[in-house]
């Protein structure tokens, strides 16, 4: 059975054959993954759990066909969300437009991650929370495992050691922090996303995302477990600046696209991201994989952000049995290329959503064109009912 510490000195081992860095989507299911396969596995956070995320809370067909194909379907089952089927579209121009969608679950983080890290302690790994994690330079050596710096709130400190060292520590990646193999691009103009729970009070039915567009960000709404709902946008900094606060923020955004505007908005824990367009240059380094979005992430207008990371997060295993103990000169950049192919590739939808989303007009001109030709939506639709195929083992 897996184990749950809040100290590094409860830690039972200081040699791991995965150390996962990071308990959302990506690292929570690469360590139930891991750790069935039979991989002594440690999973670290620096936050104690449950705990809330800036996220939409909309967990698609393909992140649900992953989450099945990984043996996580029954747990994700359980969960009290709420079903959706529909994106309704509206812009402050006035254009509206709906969109059928296959059926996804939306779930605030808090109960999702919660749950996925549950599932991973049952299968075995062992779970740190509250513990800060720092991947030290691999060194001339090439040793045949990397180090992973641990520090608690206590101030206590320690070195684990990991054949594979799996960081998942979402955007900027901290874990990777002084690096230079892992030094990531970001685009001058991208947006900041912000994110709460609150109560519905009537406003917003369920089972449809609703999403307002307006000329300095967008923001979804949509209905989750409790009767709450979860709200998150991307919007300018400068705006955000000139809006006095994420609250203010978002409601201007739902009003301008005349959308309900939920009760007590401002008296919601508000959280914030880091900027969202990131790209990261190297996706994997000796003995160090990166998913999820610190693998790099794009605005998440289509919804596809948990998507990601659960497809990165099926990766791990089957490439682990090629890479333990055989981690080859050429093994990170294999890891590189078929996770382009997997991951980064589909994100090209959602960077030309992005781009349109810049753009007023734009915008406005899809909106109507998706209102008087639903079937232009097929092709996006089409991917989120599919589920990737096999990921090649590192030797392969």
């Amino acid at each position: 059975d897996g184990i749950v510490l809040s100290r590094v000195s409860a830690i039972p081992a200081s040699r791991w054959d995965v150390s996962v860095v990071g308990a959302g989507p990506a690292g929570a299911a690469a360590a139930f993954d891991a750790a069935r396969a039979g991989y002594r596995t440690l999973l670290v956070d620096r936050q104690s759990f449950p705990r809330e995320k800036v996220c939409g809370g909309c967990v698609n067909r393909r992140s649900l066909l992953i989450l099945d194909s990984l043996g996580l379907g029954r747990v994700v089952d359980g969960l009290p969300g709420v079903r959706f089927s529909g994106l309704a579209l509206k812009t402050a121009a006035g254009a509206q437009a709906r969109v059928k969608l296959p059926t996804g679950l939306a779930v605030t983080r808090r109960t999702l991650d919660h749950a996925l890290v549950r599932a991973a302690i049952a299968a075995g790994a062992a779970f740190a929370a509250g513990v800060k994690a720092q991947v030290a330079p691999a060194g001339a050596r090439r040793e045949d495992f990397r180090r992973v710096r641990l520090r608690d709130r206590a101030g206590v400190t320690d070195v684990v050691r990991g054949q594979v060292v799996v960081a998942a520590d979402g955007l900027g990646h901290p874990s990777l922090g002084g690096l230079p193999e892992f030094a990531r691009d970001r685009p001058v103009r991208s947006r900041i996303g912000l994110g709460a729970v609150m109560e519905a009070n009537g406003a917003y039915e369920p089972g449809t995302i609703h999403m307002g567009i307006g000329r300095r960000g967008y923001a979804g709404v949509v209905r989750v477990e409790g009767g709450m709902l979860a709200v998150a946008a991307a919007v300018d900094a400068e705006f955000l600046k000139e809006a006095s606060g994420p609250a203010s923020a978002v409601e201007r955004i739902l009003s301008d696209a005349r959308l309900p505007i939920p009760m007590r908005m401002e008296n919601a824990r508000w959280l914030g991201t880091a900027p969202l367009n990131q790209t990261l240059r190297r996706s994997a380094g000796w003995r160090v994989l990166v998913i999820g979005d610190a693998a790099g992430y794009v605005e998440p207008f289509t919804g596809e952000g948990i998507a990601w990371a659960l497809a990165g997060a099926a990766e791990v295993t089957p490439f682990l049995r090629g890479a333990i103990p055989d981690w080859r000169p050429d093994t990170a950049a294999r890891w590189i290329r078929a996770h382009k192919r997997r991951v980064t590739g589909d994100q090209r939808l959602c960077r030309a959503a992005s781009a349109v989303l810049r753009s007023p007009l734009a915008s406005e001109l899809g909106v109507r064109l998706l209102s008087r030709f639903p079937g232009l939506a097929r092709p996006g639709v089409r991917r989120l009912d599919a589920a990737p195929g096999p990921f090649p083992e590192a030797g392969t």
